[in-house]
């Protein structure tokens, strides 16, 4: 399936202006909407009306997301983030020549681009892999923690996915590359300044052996998207190091794009 999704971080302080200020204004001209062609769509207000006639969408509230960008952003949900910026977007693309600057303006900066389900389906990968290991040793250790990435997400359980599949990442990269090279050893030594977090070390040792074993009821389910990450782990572990530098001091919460 084509398509792309976009990670969010988010500027409270700007949604709360900003943003609550173009989704508030009734009195804009009326344009055409990629969703509804045949309509002439005034503002966002009317734009949930013609969501909510609609019943390939989930049905929404006007009166609840302004209230939510008023108040408190993150208790925006991911069908709302949706709207507003499929809404925005596509009302202000003939007037804005950047649309990255325009965002951050409102509030939301893109820090992650993933360009394919199998791009996205290894975060997914990520999540399973550190709770089918916390499962593993929840009895042991009397660890009751369970990771979930569902957006809108808390930017330190995205943060342990992402330092889960950096690890993950080099070890892939290390064992697909036999011969000793420079290469090789530079990832083995920033394998080594990352595994001071024992548990993630270890919950990554053990979905290690998950992903080569192909007979592995896991493995068989999602193959696809498994030989997509070893083939190409390198160009995934960079993503990873700026998703990471992008969030380290962020602690709100991540959001998603998903555009098909």
């Amino acid at each position: 399936m084509s398509g792309y999704f976009n990670y969010y971080k988010i500027d409270t302080n700007r949604t709360s202006i900003n943003l609550l200020q173009k989704l508030t204004d009734v009195k804009l001209p009326p344009k055409k909407h990629f969703y509804f062609p045949d309509k002439l769509i005034s503002n966002f207000k009317d734009y949930i009306t013609e969501i909510n006639k609609n019943s390939i969408f989930t049905p929404l509230s006007f009166e609840e997301i302004i209230f939510k960008t008023k108040t408190d952003f993150c208790k925006i949900n991911h069908f709302e983030f949706e709207a507003i910026i499929n809404w925005i977007d596509d009302y202000y693309n003939d007037e804005i020549e950047d649309i990255e600057a325009f965002h951050i303006d409102l509030g939301f900066k893109e820090i992650l681009t993933l360009h394919s389900r199998f791009e996205n389906g290894i975060l997914s990968i990520g999540e399973d892999g550190l709770n089918i290991y916390y499962q593993k040793i929840a009895e042991k250790e009397k660890l009751s923690k369970k990771v979930s990435i569902s957006v809108p997400s808390n930017a330190r359980e995205i943060e342990l996915v992402i330092d889960f599949l950096i690890i993950l990442s080099i070890k892939l990269i290390t064992y697909n590359i036999e011969a000793y090279s420079t290469e090789r050893e530079e990832l083995i030594d920033k394998l080594k300044s990352i595994e001071e977090n024992k548990l993630l070390t270890e919950a990554s040792n053990h979905f290690f052996d998950i992903l080569k074993d192909e007979k592995n009821d896991y493995t068989k389910l999602y193959q696809d998207t498994i030989d997509y990450f070893i083939e190409s782990a390198e160009s995934f572990l960079y993503a990873m190091q700026d998703f990471k530098a992008e969030i380290t001091n962020y602690d709100g919460f991540i959001f998603r794009e998903d555009r098909f």
